[in-house]
């Protein structure tokens, strides 16, 4: 039975159980390296829905998990490191001690105080913490060496 929670548009499905939740089906031919055999739903994956959407630099690929000292780690080859250094080179990480702001107040005033050295994107990510990515190392540099930075006192 599928109910409404109080005029969300969020369904949630009451009448599934083990008896009648659709199980994954054996994929033909398919295992991993480690040699254990893949399962697929049968239902369509994510990928497919959205395949006219895909683009070639957007693929994914599998890196088997392995265990260390009773822990699971995967290790990327070099290049997916590299990459992520690239990509997050001219990134700084901040933190407003005291405050919680507004990521829109953060944004704005930010941009406008650093507008003189470049674009700036703000992203909020875990625990209060912002992510600014410049453009360019001259500009996250000239940031840096201005510091400390206050939004609303923080």
């Amino acid at each position: 039975m599928a109910r409404q929670d109080k005029g969300k548009e969020l369904l949630v499905e009451d009448s599934l159980s083990e008896t009648n939740f659709p199980a994954l089906l054996p994929a033909t031919g398919k295992a991993f390296p480690s040699g254990q055999h893949q399962c697929v739903s049968p239902f369509p994956q994510w990928r497919q829905l959205f395949s006219q959407l895909h683009r070639d630099d957007e693929s994914l690929s599998f890196h088997e998990p392995k265990e260390q000292n009773g822990v699971c780690i995967v290790e990327p080859p070099d290049e997916v490191f590299e990459v992520g250094v690239k990509t997050w080179s001219n990134t700084l990480v901040g933190y407003f001690v005291g405050k919680r702001i507004p990521f829109k107040v953060v944004k704005e005033q930010l941009e406008k105080k650093w507008r003189k050295w470049g674009a700036v994107q703000v992203i909020t990510a875990d625990n209060g913490n912002f992510l600014f990515k410049f453009d360019n190392s001259t500009s996250c540099d000239q940031v840096l060496r201005n510091g400390p930075w206050e939004v609303w006192g923080a």
